[in-house]
């Protein structure tokens, strides 16, 4: 989860455009979950399809994966890449001093880290 009123790009009036445009008041979080995690498929470079709900709209993404470090059978962590489309959530990416339009396209980037149940389960999402 992340929270809306807590995205900071630096710029004030470009923070107030794009927590308009999340509707952040309405829909204060932004939600992500795998589907699955198969630590093999992981080990691999696959993390499976992700879900991601913004705006009470919900998309899957197969994200690439880097950065994959693993403590067997305690903890993993690893990277996810994906972009998105903001017009597939029903947002219309906004304008930067008033007539340049932002892309519509974002290239996400999240930190992921799965830790077991115990010490005898696979490694799960926490």
């Amino acid at each position: 989860e992340v929270a809306v009123a807590q995205l900071d790009t630096g710029i004030s009036a470009r923070d107030r455009k794009m927590r308009a445009m999340f509707e952040a008041r309405r829909f204060p979080r932004i939600t992500a979950s795998f589907d699955r995690i198969d630590p093999t498929a992981l080990r691999r470079g696959s993390a499976g399809a992700m879900r991601i709900s913004i705006r009470g709209v919900e998309r899957s993404v197969m994200p690439a994966v880097s950065h994959w470090a693993e403590v067997t059978g305690k903890s993993a962590r690893f990277r996810a890449r994906f972009e998105l489309s903001l017009r597939d959530f029903g947002m219309e990416p906004p304008l930067a001093m008033g007539f340049i339009r932002v892309d519509e396209t974002v290239k996400i980037e999240v930190s992921v880290e799965l830790t077991a149940k115990n010490g005898d389960a696979p490694v799960a999402a926490n």
